[in-house]
């Protein structure tokens, strides 16, 4: 039998988790001499409320049960994406002698993406191989996470306010209904500048009610329990599709305006373009512009008001 072969019954697995509102990750551990599936598991952390049902793990546990013992000697696992170190350290303790990946996760991954754990210990090496039906697992992964962004966008938007002073009232509020007199909400602004000396700005999609086809930095409310950093850091995502860690962003100004504080980060970072994936009904183009380029563009009024209002407050916090 095939990688491809056994990648597809890790697949199968992972649908099947998806069908119980779990992240689609399915496995499977083979003996490498009977070529038997002898351990299979899928993602069930959400539906046993424990962290450590990942797919791998349950797998390994299938396994071992299997053979009456915890060393996996002699076998393969298969995962539709690539482990987090967690089940890389299973894979370790349970001596697997193969490890087969679909999808590569940069923001997590194990073995090689986001850290390498396997170099870092004198254990156990198992043989590693990513990328087999990478675009199936990688597909199957994205579409969930479509479709639970989608069912996030028709749930009313929430926001925490404060009072004059910024002190939490501990209530929240709708988005779209009129906020009450003397209440205030939170907004974040992310001014993203690459080692060039530019900054990155986006053009309003033509769906938008307000202003459209106008260019801005990133900016977007801060939601009900969400703290103003992390707030900064999902605006980023979701509008350009560009992820870092909080502790980049370096706050620079707050202003309190009429009902809001806004909250002005400055992220340096270089960002390569096949990173950048604009929010459809949201942004439709980007561009990297330096001083002369922005003042111009404010200059004919083609700068999102508040951000030409905000500018000329940050300019020389930015260049």
């Amino acid at each position: 039998m095939t990688d491809s072969y056994y990648m597809k019954k890790a697949l199968a697995l992972a649908f099947s988790a998806a069908q119980n509102k779990e992240i689609p990750v399915g496995a499977v551990v083979v003996d490498n001499s009977t070529g038997e599936i002898i351990g299979q598991g899928k993602n069930e952390c959400e539906n046993k409320n424990s962290p450590l049902l990942h797919a791998e793990m349950t797998a390994i546990e299938s396994a071992a049960k299997k053979l009456g013992g915890w060393r996996l000697f002699n076998t393969t696992l298969f995962v539709t994406l690539e482990p987090c170190a967690m089940c890389a350290g299973a894979i370790i303790n349970a001596r697997v002698s193969r490890v087969v990946f679909g999808a590569y996760d940069k923001r997590a991954g194990a073995c090689g993406s986001a850290v390498d754990l396997f170099s870092l210990t004198k254990t156990h090496m198992p043989e590693i191989k990513g990328g087999v039906l990478e675009k199936e697992c990688a597909v199957l992964l994205s579409e969930f996470f479509r479709e639970k962004r989608l069912k996030t966008q028709n749930k009313p938007e929430l926001w925490d306010l404060y009072d004059k002073d910024r002190n939490p009232l501990f209530l929240t509020h709708r988005r779209g209904v009129p906020l009450k007199e003397g209440t205030f909400h939170t907004v974040v602004v992310v001014i993203t500048k690459n080692r060039d000396g530019k900054i990155l700005i986006t053009k309003r999609s033509q769906e938008k009610n307000n202003c459209p086809g106008h260019w801005e930095c990133t900016t977007g409310s801060v939601v009900a329990g969400e703290t103003s950093v992390c707030g900064a850091c999902r605006e980023l995502m979701e509008e350009t599709g560009i992820k870092r860690k909080k502790e980049n962003f370096k706050l620079i100004k707050t202003v309190r305006g009429e009902s809001s504080f806004t909250d002005c980060y400055l992220l340096k970072t270089d960002v390569n373009a096949d990173e950048i994936k604009l929010q459809k009904g949201e942004t439709e183009d980007y561009k990297w512009v330096d001083r002369k380029d922005f003042e111009e563009l404010q200059s004919k009024g083609k700068v999102f008001a508040p951000d030409a209002e905000q500018y000329e407050g940050l300019k020389s916090l930015i260049w």
